[in-house]
């Protein structure tokens, strides 16, 4: 832009240059047929002052029409911005309307998502929490099951006339306090391995009490054994087996299947 300025200022100068020459010729003295060197240099210094102000009145007004040009483009591309302005307002105006409602629908979902969200979330820590309670539940049940051998195996040696009333009464009593693996077998029967034997007493088992404890004496794991009956029994071999101890109520039995069971933990397994 700046070069094709001075190429037209130039031009426009070598044309008012000659214009001026072939409009005003330079007057030659007649009677001076070859100028002094004096004369010369005056001449061209007169000459270009002229040339000078001519370019200078041109560069003015130059300048000057080079501003107004400036100006109008600026006022046109103002009053352009002005109109543009005005059209994106109305248009704004007009999808105004649309534009908030889907704003407001947007975060409507966002706040019905993030309600979801939490609800979910709530549940999940509410599943969480409900396993983690079962599951230490279950560890602590464990952990007391093996710490007082309730999972211990119970044998009870019993006749058939007293099955009924030891399942009904004794047995209960030892489920409630957590020993419900217990096995109910005859006295003649032989006796599985076990971790504790109740023989249920009566004058006429005497005999196959021996045969009880001679059972235990030859599995050789040191079960204990305990002889259920609410009065006297005499009987050697019972006195004789180091492992065995009496009860004469619901209450007393209880107690010593408790002391015995905790007693032998780790020594014997089920």
């Amino acid at each position: 832009m700046r070069i094709t300025k001075k190429f037209i200022i130039i031009t426009l100068f070598l044309f008012i240059l000659f214009f001026q020459l072939s409009i005003h010729p330079p007057t030659v003295n007649a009677q001076t047929v070859s100028p002094s060197p004096a004369s010369n240099d005056e001449y061209i210094k007169a000459q270009y002052e002229f040339l000078k102000g001519q370019t200078e009145r041109f560069q003015d007004q130059m300048d000057s029409e080079t501003t107004q040009l400036y100006a109008r483009v600026d006022a046109e591309r103002n009053a352009f911005y002005q109109q543009l302005t005005l059209g994106l307002t109305i248009l704004g105006l007009i999808l105004g309307g649309s534009i908030i409602a889907g704003v407001i629908g947007f975060y409507k979902s966002i706040a019905a998502i993030r309600r979801k969200a939490e609800s979910t979330l709530e549940e999940q820590i509410q599943k969480n929490q409900a396993e983690t309670i079962r599951q230490a539940r279950k560890e602590v049940r464990q952990l007391f099951v093996n710490e007082f051998g309730l999972n211990r195996h119970i044998i009870v040696v019993a006749d058939s006339s007293r099955q009924s009333t030891f399942e009904n009464t004794e047995k209960k009593l030892l489920s409630k306090k957590g020993f419900t693996n217990i096995s109910i077998v005859g006295p003649m029967d032989t006796i599985p391995s076990g971790d504790l034997v109740i023989f249920v007493y009566n004058d006429d088992l005497n005999s196959q009490l021996d045969t009880v404890v001679e059972q235990l004496e030859e599995l050789q794991e040191q079960t204990p054994l305990i002889v259920y009956y609410p009065g006297r029994v005499e009987n050697q071999k019972v006195g004789k087996y180091p492992y065995h101890s009496f009860a004469n109520s619901p209450m007393t039995l209880i107690s010593w299947v408790v002391t015995m069971i905790t007693s032998t933990i780790g020594t014997n397994n089920s």
